[in-house]
């Protein structure tokens, strides 16, 4: 939970009690965290932080049309939960850093956006503003 300089710390500002220290503690109740490869398009070119949410769309290759691709909205509002660099060893070489977004998702959510179910599937997230979703309308 964020704090501000000089803000008591109260008690429902802390985890519960038996908390564990990490990714698992921030989860809200029957939500996972689900994490993805991103590249400098896909990922907003870097600008999705912690505590952003995104809309996920999905571009595939169209079926018997030659190279034509569509992109689909498949999750709206999802809350990012990090975002940063990973090391993954490359074939055979050094380790290469990887561009990752963690999410936080159900478990039927990490089934639309695994991209093992969709063959040439491609993930790009779309950042929303901080201030209006679905969930939360804007104020005028």
């Amino acid at each position: 939970m964020p704090l501000s300089k000089g803000e008591p710390i109260i008690l429902t500002k802390l985890a519960p009690e038996g908390t564990a220290a990490g990714l698992g503690g921030l989860l809200k109740k029957d939500m996972r965290a689900y994490t993805i490869k991103v590249d400098d398009v896909s990922g907003v070119a870097g600008f999705i932080h912690p505590g952003d949410r995104v809309d996920i769309l999905m571009t595939v290759a169209m079926p018997s049309k030659s190279g034509e691709q569509f992109s689909k909205v498949v999750l709206q509002d999802i809350m990012v939960l990090t975002a940063g660099q990973v090391w993954q060893p490359a074939g055979g070489g050094d380790p290469k850093s990887v561009n990752t977004v963690t999410l936080e998702v159900t478990p039927e959510q990490s089934e639309v956006v695994e991209p093992g179910k969709v063959p040439q599937g491609k993930i790009h997230l779309s950042l929303r503003n901080r201030t209006t979703s679905p969930l939360r309308p804007r104020r005028e």
